[in-house]
């Protein structure tokens, strides 16, 4: 009679174990690992400890000069306090080589760099360096390196509208308010080119019959609700209601 096997051996430590000490394996024919789960448990921890020590290097740090040990071959500055004064004092010499200059000084001095896009066109932006890392318009660092820092409720408005132009002669504090004068005074707001009344093409009702409706409906009554208008006209009551509390149709009320 065949028997069905309740132990086997390890391939590692060659010890006769349950099966209940092996991992389940799809691939081999019996379903279960070659090597038992505390061998394989040994070999996981071995692993782990090399792999931490061979990433430990001694190095200096660039910005405080000190020895430190670090935890990968990238790793250049001791602590994030040494990361972010560095980089915060390197910040013009990063952002001043992706700037193309023009001999003509009222010209614009376009940013090459990195680029956010909008449906208002687009920004450059760099990273300011700290941690964690703040992303910021080319045009408002700009600013910061040559006037100081912006103040909270204030915005850095372009003169020249070149969303790329980075010029401090071409920029300007304003509030939002100012921004939106500028863009209005500049005819730069966006135009409505939805169909309105009669010239959108899925209204029911015509001018004429807007003005009917507004002259019949009388409030809780019984023959010019706004349920009986819908129904003679062939909208909802709700729609009766929008066109009456100028909801609707507001062109006619002009």
């Amino acid at each position: 009679m065949f028997s069905v096997p309740v132990t086997r051996p390890c391939r590692k430590c060659k010890q006769s174990l349950p099966l209940t000490s092996f991992s389940k394996d799809r691939t081999r024919k019996d379903g279960l690992g070659a090597i038992c789960k505390t061998c394989m448990r040994e070999y996981h921890q071995s692993t782990g400890q090399s792999r931490k020590v061979a990433l430990q290097v001694e190095k200096v740090c660039i910005y405080c000069k000190k020895t430190f040990i670090a935890s990968g071959k990238a790793v250049k500055y001791c602590s994030h306090s040494c990361c972010n004064k560095a980089r915060s004092t390197d910040l013009a010499s990063r952002f001043w080589p992706k700037v193309q200059k023009s001999d003509d000084p009222d010209a614009c001095w376009l940013w090459t760099g990195a680029q956010s896009t909008n449906r208002y066109g687009g920004y450059g932006c760099i990273g300011l360096g700290t941690i964690p890392n703040v992303i910021e318009r080319a045009h408002r660092v700009s600013w910061t390196l040559h006037h100081g820092k912006i103040p909270d409720d204030l915005q850095v408005l372009h003169k020249c509208d070149t969303p790329l132009c980075v010029n401090p002669d071409h920029l300007f504090l304003g509030t939002n308010a100012d921004n939106v004068a500028d863009k209005v005074s500049k005819n730069r707001q966006s135009k409505d080119t939805t169909p309105h009344g009669e010239d959108c093409p899925w209204t029911k009702l015509t001018l004429e019959q807007v003005r009917q409706i507004r002259a019949e409906y009388v409030p809780y009554s019984k023959y010019a609700n706004a349920r009986v208008l819908g129904e003679r006209y062939g909208v909802e009551h709700s729609q009766i209601l929008r066109i009456v509390h100028g909801i609707r149709w507001k062109d006619d009320l002009k």
